[in-house]
């Protein structure tokens, strides 16, 4: 069965759009979907406020985070608020290898009916 993807891009040139991207970035994570997430840098705690208060059974929350993140000094305690919080929280390595830093950076949505998603190099910080 044919099939047709249609799609919309918003980019954003940082520093100078930080704001703009993080006031968009939080009103995504308020999308009553599930959601998929992997991250390096996990310290934004806005974003971990609001993955939390989103994280119901039915429209659950996944994160897989990199090892360094569950013992950063900065990185940690937002993690155990993650999972004090009842998000599944998975703490692996790169897939190139354990000596290596899981440095991706994502999020997808089953929202309905337009899943999205949200890529970048940048980390989920400050």
């Amino acid at each position: 069965m044919p099939f047709e993807i249609t799609t919309t891009a918003e980019c954003f040139l940082l520093p100078d759009d930080g704001a703009a991207a993080q006031a968009l970035f939080l009103q995504h994570l308020k999308d009553p979907y599930e959601m998929w997430i992997i991250a390096y840098s996990f310290t934004l705690a806005p974003m971990v406020d609001e993955i939390i208060a989103n994280n119901t059974p039915t429209e659950a929350v996944h994160i897989y985070l990199d090892f360094s993140q569950s013992s950063g000094a900065a990185e940690a305690p937002e993690v155990k608020k993650l999972i004090a919080g009842g998000v599944e929280v998975t703490i692996g390595t790169s897939t190139a290898g354990p000596q290596y830093i899981c440095h991706t950076k994502g999020i997808v949505c089953d929202d309905s009916p337009a899943p999205w998603c949200w890529e970048g190099s940048v980390n989920f910080s400050l």
